[in-house]
């Protein structure tokens, strides 16, 4: 169960807790910086987000890593920040340090991701409102622009059908907000952030993780067990692993503000 915390309440933790080692800042993109839109592309940050993150970006004991479900190219092509660290595909993928990380091979994957859309496409037919996203290491199935009756009917169409996906292949099911993404086995936010901090060249830091997702709890649990702090950003923060958590998405500009003071 998360914590209700202000930005300046946050703050003055880290400042606690930093203790000469350096914040690791790990945000989330959509949801969590940016508001959540009808189709991907359309959530754009804003300029006052862009500037906060420049500044940011340019604090020699901060380390500041923008992770997102979305492919790396398209996070690094939404903020393109210098100095900035990214990891794209729900910790599928990375730039590190300016450095390109794999956090997963890809081979072998593309013919079952085409025989896995294509059986969506299939189980989805008389559906509407849904539209898949083709993603390196997976597929999103998207459904923001169904109805609730035809959100239900998409969920309950694909229902069997995910479970054989478990059981027979090497997938695993991330259940977000208004859609599903099928990963690979060991892909998650969470193992991602594990690598990251098992790096010697993080060390020593606090990290601190801000995410409004399902996706972002194995990434609170991940950096609350490396003794720091997760955040979860609205819905419901009872069914949170998150220590703490904000209310909306103005909080989490108000923190970085707050964080990066006069």
């Amino acid at each position: 169960m998360s914590k209700k915390i202000t930005p300046f309440g946050l703050v003055s933790i880290i400042k606690s807790s930093l203790q000469e080692r350096n914040l690791l800042l790990a945000l989330d993109y959509d949801g969590t910086l940016v508001e959540y839109a009808p189709r991907p592309e359309l959530a754009q940050p804003t300029p006052e987000l862009l500037r906060l993150l420049v500044r940011l970006a340019t604090k020699p004991d901060f380390r500041v890593l923008v992770i997102s479900g979305r492919p790396l190219k398209e996070i690094k092509t939404l903020l393109p920040i210098p100095g900035l660290n990214y990891v794209g595909s729900h910790g599928g993928e990375g730039c590190i340090g300016g450095r390109s990380w794999t956090f997963q091979e890809k081979i072998h994957l593309g013919l079952m991701l085409r025989e896995l859309q294509q059986a969506l496409v299939v189980h989805l037919a008389a559906c509407q409102g849904w539209w898949i996203e083709e993603k390196p290491l997976g597929l999103a199935l998207h459904y923001r622009l169904a109805t609730p009756q035809q959100e239900v009917k998409i969920r309950r169409s694909l229902e069997s059908w995910l479970n054989n996906v478990v059981t027979e292949h090497q997938f695993s099911i991330l259940h977000g907000k208004k859609g599903i993404e099928l990963l690979p086995l060991g892909v998650s936010k969470g193992a991602a952030m594990g690598k990251i901090l098992a790096f010697e060249e993080t060390f020593p830091c606090f990290p601190v993780y801000i995410g409004d997702d399902r996706s972002d709890e194995s990434a609170f649990q991940t950096v609350q067990m490396n003794g720091g702090v997760g955040i979860k950003v609205r819905g419901d923060h009872e069914s949170s692993s998150a220590i703490y958590g904000f209310s909306h998405l103005e909080e989490v500009h108000a923190f970085l503000r707050v964080l990066l003071g006069p």
